[in-house]
This record gives structure tokens, C-alpha cells and sequence, in this order.
């Protein structure tokens, strides 16, 4: 387990980390989420005893990590990859790593093969691409078998296969009950990862809550409604009225309704009911999705929308109308629908 107590980290009279409060669990995912700059490095420094708070502590299983007398058996990390001898092979910086730490090195092997590397081990690092190096760093924080894990961007510059795989031995090292604390700036890769979420934006904590529950709090859905004339958006209001929808008029870029406070399954169902009203209004591409990066920007800057196209033809994709794209309408190539998230 981890333990945060009002950790703080001043360079001179910038605030890097400020007054973060948060207990880290074991058995689960914890993704630790903000932008470049948010102070996570910075966060994961002091747990590892790299850089001294300011004020407040880090406790790694109640203890600051320069007091755990074996603290490579009790927390692994991963904070740069290529922090490595180019020369070396890879089994021999692990076989290093374990000699230096009494660890036998019988588990170099072990740990080789955990990772996927046990056939280049004899291979000279520098020669290692960037999802080699991940790899090998993994197996470094493994060595000792720890029961706290954490990882800093793990996933960056990674290619596809080597973004899942990153994702699988995550998920499997949290069922096997360790602590695991993975930073990134990816919000859709901790949306695929994380059963819990830390987000921090500017040094400051925002967020710590399960996955689901965030996107629940964080998002309020408004769907804007172009009407080709007056009269239809008259008869289109009384029954959203009916259906006991809030509707508000826009006149902005041509009559259009903006209706607040449908889920998305009430609005299929009503789209349904009234085919004749709104058919030609909303396509089949006008379907609600719900975006982890729009309600983490909600909460780092204080507001976010995402805007997704509704096709007017019924006959396109995703983006709505025969032909087009995300984000756009078929016909007008104006975004039509707008999701606008906010976090508290």
C-alpha cells in the first residue's frame, strides 16, 4: 500500500506537487491521470525517496521507502526506460540488479520470461527497441516480487500489441493483490486499464474515485437539435415537452432546439416514438458516447466539451449522412450534437 500525506514539492516559488492526500490499495489498478506537467513524475519521485518533499510523506507499506530495509522485495518501479547500460545485455543488467540486492538469479530467467524476453536476453540493450526497453524495465521492478508496483508512462511511444500487452500484466499483477500505480497522460489507455482514477492537474489533486463513477458525476449531456423550419420545431418542442424533456430554443445558425436531461436510451425511444417529427433530424450516428478525456478535462481545466456529428439523411455512420465523418454532419458539415462535461 501506498499512503500520500499532504505531499508537497516546491522548486523555489513554483508548486510542483501540493498537499496530495490518498491512500493507494492493493488489488486493484490505480491510474494516476493528468497532463504533461501535472506533478506525477514528481509524485512517483518522492514516493521511490528520489526527491525530498517540501513538506508531508510518502509511506510505501507504512514506511518511507529510504527505511524499508529490502526495498527492492517490497516496491518495484518503472520511471524511464532507457535508463539503462547500452552495453549490457539484458540479463546481465538484471543479473546486476539481483547480486546487488540479494535476490537469486534464478529469477533473472523467471522475470525474462514473465516479460517475453528470455530468447534476446543475451542481447546488448542498445540495441533494444523502445517496447523491448518497457519490457525490460518491468522485469527489473519484478525482480524482488514486490507487492507495490509502479509504473510512469509506460505506455509511451509503444505500438499497439505492446500498449495490450502492458495492459494484460497490469491487470494481472493487481488480481494477484499487489498494489499497482501506473501514470499517463493517455485518458483513453487508463479508461482500458484502471479500476480506480487519481487525477491530479497542476499539482493538485482533483479526482480519486472508481472508473464508472467519475464518468457518471462528470458528465452532463446536451443534444442540439437543427429543425429545417419553424413550424416542425414548434410540434418537435411540444412533444419533448410532453416526453417531460427540457427544450431550449437556439437561433444562432438556423432554428435548432438544445434538449437537456434525456439518457440516451430515452432518446432512442423517443426518436422512435415520433419517427415522422424527427426522422431526417437525428440519424443513427446520433448516439451517446461517453469519453474519459472530456470529463478528465473537465476536471483539470474546469470544463470540456466534445462535439460528435448527428447525420440529418439517416443513411451515414458515426458522423452522420451518407459519407461522412466523425465529428460533422453529412450534409451541412457542421458538428450538431455537443456533450459538454464538467467535474463537480
Amino acid at each position: 500500500m501506498i499512503t500520500l500525506d499532504g505531499l508537497t514539492k516546491r522548486y523555489g516559488s513554483a508548486t510542483a506537487v501540493e498537499n496530495l492526500q490518498l491512500d493507494i490499495k492493493p488489488g486493484r489498478v490505480t491510474g494516476f491521470l493528468g497532463p504533461n506537467g501535472a506533478g506525477k513524475s514528481t509524485t512517483m519521485r518522492m514516493i521511490l525517496g528520489l526527491d525530498r518533499p517540501t513538506a508531508g510523506k510518502a509511506l510505501v507499506n507504512g514506511k518511507p521507502y529510504e527505511q524499508l530495509r529490502h526495498p527492492v522485495r517490497e516496491v518495484g518501479a518503472l520511471l524511464e526506460a532507457k535508463a539503462l547500460h547500452p552495453g549490457r545485455s539484458a540479463r546481465k543488467h538484471l543479473l546486476a540488479m539481483a547480486r546487488s540486492n540479494g535476490i537469486p538469479g534464478r529469477r533473472v530467467d523467471e522475470v525474462l520470461e514473465k516479460v517475453g524476453l528470455l530468447s534476446v536476453a543475451r542481447r546488448r540493450v542498445g540495441l533494444f527497441s523502445l517496447g523491448m526497453g518497457q519490457r525490460l524495465g518491468i522485469a527489473g521492478a519484478l525482480l524482488g516480487d514486490p507487492g507495490v508496483l509502479i509504473f510512469d508512462e509506460p505506455v509511451n511511444g509503444l505500438d499497439p500489441d505492446g500498449v495490450r500487452w502492458v495492459r494484460r500484466i497490469a491487470r494481472s499483477l493487481a488480481e494477484e493483490g499487489r498494489t499497482v500505480f501506473i501514470s499517463s497522460h493517455l485518458m483513453s489507455e487508463m479508461q482500458q486499464t484502471a479500476d480506480q482514477l487519481v487525477i491530479i492537474g497542476r499539482g493538485k489533486f482533483t479526482a480519486d474515485e472508481p472508473l464508472e463513477q467519475l464518468i457518471r458525476r462528470s458528465s452532463l449531456s446536451a443534444v442540439r437539435i437543427r429543425i429545417p423550419d419553424r413550424q416542425s420545431l414548434e410540434e418537435l418542442e411540444r412533444r419533448i415537452a410532453a416526453a417531460g424533456f427540457t427544450a431550449e430554443r437556439r437561433d444562432d445558425d438556423g432554428p435548432a432546439l438544445m434538449v437537456r436531461g434525456a439518457t440516451p436510451e430515452q432518446r432512442v425511444r423517443h426518436r422512435h416514438r415520433h419517427r415522422d417529427s424527427t426522422a431526417g433530424v437525428m440519424g443513427p450516428g446520433g448516439q451517446h458516447r461517453r469519453v474519459l478525456g472530456a470529463a478528465h478535462a473537465g476536471c483539470v481545466s474546469g470544463g470540456a466539451e466534445e462535439r460528435v456529428g448527428v447525420g440529418r439523411g439517416g443513411e451515414g455512420g458515426e458522423g452522420g449522412g451518407r459519407g461522412g465523418r466523425q465529428g460533422v454532419s453529412g450534409t451541412s458539415g457542421r458538428p450538431l450534437r455537443r456533450v459538454a462535461w464538467g467535474c463537480g
